[in-house]
């Protein structure tokens, strides 16, 4: 099993108890191929770069999960397939999950922000 971190963009019109169904069916189906959700982050509502099926706007969210390589292509169709979905994006994670590496630069800038204060005594 590798990790992975699937990062979807919903159709901006679905409402906030639809999007938990959405979420639902994604965890459901990596789980009926054998994989784990690790971790759900709902990142909101946010203007998307360029028009995706007639949206300017979309509900981001990022899961991270193991599963078995030879599932993601069957995930990846049935994702593609979604009407709520309107893009996704599956990526193997090589070394450490996102949410590791942000707390890693969030404590290097706490210990610079503990450093700085504690040499200037003017």
């Amino acid at each position: 099993m590798r990790d992975y971190e699937l990062v979807l963009i919903v159709n901006p019109e679905v409402s906030d108890e639809a999007l938990g169904e959405v979420l639902g069916r994604v965890r459901g189906a990596i789980a009926a191929r054998g994989g784990e959700v690790t971790d759900v982050n709902v990142w909101g509502r946010r203007r998307i770069a360029f028009t995706i099926k007639q949206f300017r706007h979309g509900i981001y969210a990022a899961l991270t999960a193991k599963m078995d390589p030879a599932a993601t292509g069957e995930l990846e169709h049935g994702l593609s397939l979604s009407e709520d979905i309107i893009r996704h994006l599956l990526i193997k994670l090589e070394k450490a999950p996102v949410k590791q590496v942000q707390q890693a630069v969030e404590e290097k800038e706490e210990s610079k922000e503990q450093s700085d204060d504690g040499g200037d005594t003017e």
